[in-house]
């Protein structure tokens, strides 16, 4: 059984406790938009552009997500951010280890939300060579 946490309505829950009503709209009558991005260098591409067709129809379908276009911008920019980098734009920034900032910045996480997500991606990167495999084996068979 899995111990991992979610992002659920809001709120960090057990994986366990995330759970949908089956009176929820986006079942009962498919309201819902998702939108898909791409990375290229681990850098998203065409951000401003995604989140704009994300955010369109969630106007359109009157969902409020919590967060204002920029502020998603802001927080998927920020992510990208402190990921472990040993250099930007040619010039060396690390050696590609947590740096000083990104320790604090993780240290506060696990504190004020009680989740760590470090050990959440381990656990992730362990299971996705099986996933894969998995997945390469039902395509062949069909």
């Amino acid at each position: 059984m899995s111990h991992r946490t979610v992002y659920f309505n809001g709120r960090f829950v057990p994986e366990a406790e995330a759970r949908v009503s089956i009176f929820d709209s986006a079942l009962m009558y498919g309201d819902m938009a998702f939108e898909m991005t791409r990375t290229y260098n681990h850098r998203p591409y065409k951000l401003r552009e995604h989140l704009d067709r994300l955010y369109g129809p969630l106007r359109l379908l009157e969902i409020e997500c919590g967060l204002s276009l920029d502020d998603e911008i802001f927080c998927t920019a920020t992510t990208y951010a402190l990921v472990h980098a040993a250099a930007f734009e040619g010039q060396v920034i690390g050696n590609g280890e947590p740096g000083p900032v990104f320790s604090r910045l993780l240290d506060a996480w696990k504190q004020s939300v009680g989740v760590d997500f470090v050990a959440q991606a381990r656990d992730y990167a362990e299971r996705l060579p099986g996933w894969e495999r998995q997945q390469e084996s039902t395509t062949q068979s069909r």
